[in-house]
């Protein structure tokens, strides 16, 4: 898994709704599937949304992953093992390591969930690479 960047921020939902269209349609290839979402709260009613403007939304259910910590703990072993990569010299690793590395103690969480989520995610032996031909399909649809 490399990771290529990370886009953070605290938006109304309108703007996480937009910001959520910009990530996917910048991202948007063989291995950029769709956008997930956590589908609790409020996120099922975003990624409800983004399906319903063309944008492919899958949900990720963090129920029987267990928690934080546990789900945490999987990532980290992910990364010891050599398979995950990130970005050298992007300009947010070094913001984003730190809140890593200072889980669970720090301050924030944000970023172990969504990495703790990634991994669990291409971890699955169910994920699998769209087809070219889909994707070219899907960069150019915009909605209903």
């Amino acid at each position: 898994m490399l990771l290529l960047d990370v886009v953070r921020g605290h938006w109304s939902i309108p703007k996480q709704k937009e910001v959520g269209k910009q990530v996917y349609r910048s991202w948007v290839c063989e291995r950029y599937r769709a956008l997930y979402f956590e589908d609790v709260g409020y996120q099922s009613a975003i990624g409800q949304d983004l399906l319903m403007e063309g944008i492919p939304c899958l949900p990720f259910h963090p129920q029987g992953q267990g928690d934080k910590v546990m789900r945490a703990g999987g990532a980290s072993i992910w990364q010891e093992a050599g398979k995950s990569y990130f970005l050298k010299g992007a300009h947010w690793l070094e913001e984003w390591r730190k809140e890593i590395y200072a889980f669970p103690k720090g301050a924030h969480a944000d970023q172990v969930d969504t990495y703790s989520m990634m991994c669990l995610i291409v971890r699955d032996p169910e994920f699998e690479q769209l087809d070219p031909e889909i994707v070219n399909a899907l960069s150019g649809y915009r909605g209903y």
